[in-house]
């Protein structure tokens, strides 16, 4: 059996016993590659739909052609026109954020709770000469006060 004793070649070209040889240093590890930066969404793109919210706002558009409250304009052809409901209901009900208590949704202001404990907003004024008046929530739902009424 032959024995092969590990050496290696010098700068000079000598050959030297791996005993008597400087210590190998190891390659250097290649770096890695940078995470390639994260992809964000444009600005108008949507997240996905929600499967069971874009069902059952398919069926309140069908619901509401089918009992004449949204009828199939003359001209559209039926499944568009379920699509764009379907749709619309989803974007502009579905995704609506949740008003605070006490919203005034004729108005689309947020009312303020007064000192005696009344929850209302004062309502824009018609002329110049108009006092304030006041879009006020009862019990009942709301009612508007005009201080001009007393």
């Amino acid at each position: 059996m032959v024995s092969i004793e590990p050496t290696w070649i010098a700068e000079d070209g000598e050959r030297v016993a791996s005993d008597e040889a400087a210590p190998v240093q190891a390659p250097p590890k290649p770096k890695p590659d940078p995470a390639p930066p994260a992809r964000t969404p444009a600005p108008n793109m949507e997240p996905p739909p929600n499967p069971a919210a874009l069902g059952a706002c398919h069926n309140h558009a069908v619901d509401f052609i089918v009992r004449g409250v949204l009828p199939v304009p003359e001209g559209r052809e039926l499944f568009g026109w379920i699509r764009e409901l379907r749709d619309r209901f989803y974007r502009e009900i579905n995704q609506a954020p949740v008003m605070p208590l006490h919203y005034c949704y004729q108005h689309d202001e947020e009312r303020r709770q007064s000192k005696t404990g009344n929850w209302g907003h004062i309502l824009p004024k018609q002329g110049d000469d108009q006092e304030d008046a006041y879009c006020v929530e009862n019990r009942e739902g709301w009612r508007v006060f005009d201080a001009s009424q007393r």
